[in-house]
């Protein structure tokens, strides 16, 4: 599919980003910026068009059978993928802070998905990358080189949830396809990272306290741009079986060329190259 073709997915009328230099756009990403939760996080609803959200969720259904279930209990802060010895946090085992969290989900590869699947052609569009980028508000923003986890497919079912974690990644932009009837909420707490105002506040969370935690109103066709290495976040678990939740996550990173480390692509998806 040709880049220009992705735009059509959009909902224009209300992101206008087909126009890059255009009053309009301008506009738009400074309410953008303007309402940039905490520096963290930038919720744009019906940025996907339904018809976009429908052709995504007919080829992602017929896919069930590609799924991985992943399952790990780790702590939100044992990274899965540190770029460097810096991003680590080392928690003494006694630390609350150092709990396991429950991560029971399935995803689906970035190859597994047809070129003409919309969440795949939009993350090719490079207006799409630019837009995030003036968003941030960061001179230097790029989709990544992974074969498997440019952009990848999250589904809960009953029973599926995503701890407590911070990302391995500096930003991520994800965009729900379908949410669950009861459930799969997308949570998070702002400035959780070592040295951050409410690192300490991490260990009350994990144990009970819910007071700082931020919900956002997620609906079909809603973009979340957002600062995932020093946010802590989760997806609560789906309690209901007539509905699958169905997320996609597009990567993105500072560093153009980006592919993340085999063992993170074997967890995510019991595998470390494309398919033949």
């Amino acid at each position: 599919m040709k880049t220009a073709d992705a735009a059509r997915f959009v909902n224009l009328g209300r992101y206008p980003i087909g126009d890059l230099v255009s009053a309009e756009y301008r506009a738009l990403v400074q309410c953008c910026r303007e309402q940039f939760d905490d520096a963290v996080s930038c919720h744009l609803p019906d940025f996907l068009r339904m018809d976009a959200i429908d052709a995504a969720l007919r080829e992602i259904d017929q896919k069930r059978n590609l799924q991985h279930l992943y399952i790990q209990h780790r702590g939100a802060y044992n990274l899965e993928d540190p770029r460097t010895a810096k991003h680590q946090t080392a928690l003494d085992p006694e630390d609350a802070r150092s709990m396991p969290h429950r991560r029971h989900q399935r995803w689906i590869g970035t190859d597994d998905l047809s070129e003409v699947c919309p969440v795949k052609a939009i993350y090719d569009w490079p207006n799409l990358t630019q837009f995030v980028r003036d968003v941030l508000d960061v001179p230097e923003l790029y989709t990544v080189d992974d074969p498997l986890m440019r952009v990848l497919i999250n589904v809960h079912i009953q029973g599926d949830e995503l701890g407590w974690h911070v990302d391995s990644h500096d930003y991520a932009v994800t965009i729900l396809l379908r949410g669950a009837k009861q459930g799969g909420l997308y949570q998070y707490v702002p400035m959780t990272g070592p040295g951050d105002e409410n690192y300490e506040y991490a260990a009350k969370l994990f144990e009970g306290d819910v007071s700082r935690v931020r919900t956002v109103p997620m609906g079909p066709g809603s973009m979340v741009i957002f600062r995932g290495r020093n946010t802590l976040h989760r997806v609560t678990p789906v309690v209901d079986n007539s509905q699958d939740r169905v997320l996609a996550l597009l990567a993105y990173d500072p560093v153009p060329g980006r592919n993340f480390g085999p063992s993170f692509r074997r967890n995510l998806l019991n595998r470390e190259t494309p398919r033949a």
